[in-house]
């Protein structure tokens, strides 16, 4: 038999405030205010069939407990933390533990926790979510600022080696890149362009197309270009910047 609805009802956590404009398939809808305080307009059929019960909150206190069950003792015992917890451990040891190793990179420069996720891994979690896969870890995306909402995510290696103070920003071909995207483009050994750069005070152009002995096109230093191609290709570009450390 197919149930009736009934607007004084209660539907999950949603409580009927009152009917709203149909949609556009002519669906029946109405403003409701779930018990977190958020107000939505939802579809009759969704409330009547279960699909909605609340504005969202209801399915992130279930992912937090169930998050937060397999980091239980009980749940050590299957596996051991889960990367989320860990990475939220690690943050703020990395902060505040000066015997970590890396501290020096993080708590000596400055780096913190902000007050909503240093205590409470749930707040962490719900900020944060499930990271999208075993290559991502947690990533600050101004590598100067702290670990907080907003400046937050989770990253591949690739993003964060991208991301690190360590790297040179290049305007190269009329774009913005790291040092190292760029030596990967044209074939060059990063690591030796940034020392030429970095320790030995070469301009962009010559640190990608000067040969390390003998005539301009005696040593190719690029595995797709000759020196003199790349010289050509970096005209005008130079390290404009310094990438914020990861």
């Amino acid at each position: 038999m197919r149930r009736k609805f009934v607007p004084t009802k209660k539907y999950g956590r949603w409580t009927i405030v009152s009917p709203a404009t149909r949609s556009a398939s002519n669906a029946l809808r109405w403003v409701c205010v779930c018990d977190c305080g958020s107000e939505k307009i939802v579809h009759q059929n969704t409330m009547l069939n279960g699909t909605s019960k609340s504005c969202g909150c209801l399915s992130i206190e279930m992912l937090i407990a169930q998050n937060k069950a397999r980091n239980t003792t009980h749940g050590q015992t299957r596996g051991g933390y889960t990367a989320e917890y860990r990475a939220w451990l690690h943050l703020r040891n990395r902060c505040y533990n000066e015997n970590v190793p890396d501290f020096h990179n993080y708590g000596g420069r400055g780096i913190t926790v902000c007050d909503r996720w240093r205590n409470s891994y749930e707040a962490f979690f719900v900020d944060m979510g499930h990271r999208p896969s075993s290559k991502h870890t947690i990533d600050r995306i101004d590598t100067n600022g702290n670990y907080e909402p907003g400046n937050c995510r989770w990253a591949t290696q690739v993003t964060q080696q991208n991301n690190k103070r360590s790297n040179f920003i290049v305007s190269f071909a009329g774009r913005e890149m790291t040092l190292k995207e760029a030596c990967r483009e044209v074939g060059l050994n990063y690591q030796f362009i940034w020392l030429r750069i970095q320790r030995y005070g070469y301009t962009l152009q010559e640190a990608v197309s000067k040969p390390k002995r003998g005539s301009f096109d005696a040593q190719p230093l690029s595995s797709k270009f000759t020196n003199r191609e790349l010289y050509n290709m970096f005209a005008g570009s130079d390290a404009i910047g310094v990438a914020r450390a990861a």
